[in-house]
């Protein structure tokens, strides 16, 4: 019998390899060239990708909603934690995995480790891995995981999601946006 982080690990591995397949199925049909000038996306592709890496990171953050908090300075007012660069690096590494060509633009560790990319028409990535640090530091319920895409600077993929009180918000461009659904 497989115990339950055994269970975890089988389903993200299956999870990984299907999307895996998805993203080499997109690359097989679309160049990097084309895919910029011809508008060759997977917008629902894209959607998966980043609920489930902000579902993951939402994992994070509300394990260490109640727990004691080792809090810093980024500026004179910006707070940061322990909590938003592992659910950062968790949302890069889950997007580097499925779209390696893709640039990403991160708040946190990405930015002070030079991952940061500029906005440019190629498919790029942003996340804020905790938005609401100070909420989450004293414990407030309005925080999220934010991810958004950008392709040829124009946002056409976005997840906002609260792990505390449960709300997903997605929107692709052209559809409209949905809460949970």
């Amino acid at each position: 019998m497989l115990s339950s982080h055994q269970t975890f690990k089988s389903a993200t591995s299956v999870r990984s390899f299907t999307i895996n397949r998805a993203a080499q199925r997109i690359r097989s049909r679309c160049s990097a060239h084309m895919a910029s000038a011809n508008g060759c996306h997977d917008y629902d592709l894209y959607l998966k990708v980043a609920t489930e890496a902000a579902e993951a990171a939402g994992g994070v953050i509300a394990a260490a909603f109640n727990q004691p908090k080792a809090v810093e300075h980024k500026g004179a007012v910006d707070l940061v934690t322990e909590t938003d660069k592992q659910s950062e690096n968790l949302v890069y590494s889950h997007i580097q995995n499925a779209f390696p060509t893709h640039r990403f633009i991160g708040e946190e560790g990405t930015a002070e480790q030079g991952f940061t990319s500029d906005l440019t028409d190629e498919p790029t990535w942003m996340c804020d891995p905790l938005d609401g640090t100070t909420n989450f530091v004293h414990g407030f319920p309005f925080v999220c995981v934010s991810i958004g895409l950008a392709i040829n600077k124009q946002v056409v993929v976005g997840v906002v999601y609260n792990p505390v009180l449960k709300e997903l918000f997605t929107a692709v461009r052209g559809r409209g946006a949905l809460l949970n659904g």
